[in-house]
């Protein structure tokens, strides 16, 4: 498969479960429309790479494979995952790896476990929402080991 963005979202839809009656961005993602920058949740910079996805409450459910196509999108600065059904999955340490993004937003989707460490390696990031309005405390996100404060320090402001 291509590495051009739109194949990449393409293969990002297929990857995810999500519910197609209820979806508004990623069920009108289309293989035959090839200019990805005009697709609904996708921003593009001038050069046409993909800087931003906002996947808010699209239905989403199940977990992110560590391997997904997700993280091959290195020009990302903006993702949102916020109010999707994760199923109380881990949160992927893969997120690291994307290291140009500024702004994180994974709340509401019902991750749980222990925040990866690899969140600090994202040395650009600017905000990071993994708060929630439900009470899961079963399986709610931890910040054990490490701490805050080395999740802080880690990221050199």
């Amino acid at each position: 498969m291509s590495n051009k963005p739109p194949n990449k979202l393409i293969q990002l839809k297929n990857e995810l479960r999500f519910d197609s009656s209820l979806s508004q961005k990623l069920v009108s993602w289309k293989p035959s429309a090839t200019d990805c920058c005009s697709w609904k949740g996708v921003t593009c910079s001038i050069d046409g790479q993909v800087i931003g996805l906002d996947l808010r409450n699209e239905t989403i459910s199940g977990g992110i494979d560590d391997y997904s196509v997700l993280f091959s999108l290195d020009s990302l600065e903006s993702l949102n995952l916020a109010e999707n059904y994760f199923n109380f999955t881990k949160i992927p340490t893969r997120f690291g790896s994307l290291a140009s993004l500024l702004h994180l937003n994974l709340s509401n989707s019902m991750f749980s476990g222990q925040i990866p460490e690899d969140l600090s390696q994202l040395t650009r990031l600017e905000v990071v929402d993994l708060s929630s309005r439900f009470s899961y405390r079963i399986h709610s996100l931890k910040l054990e080991n490490p701490s805050l404060a080395t999740l802080v320090r880690n990221l050199n402001f």
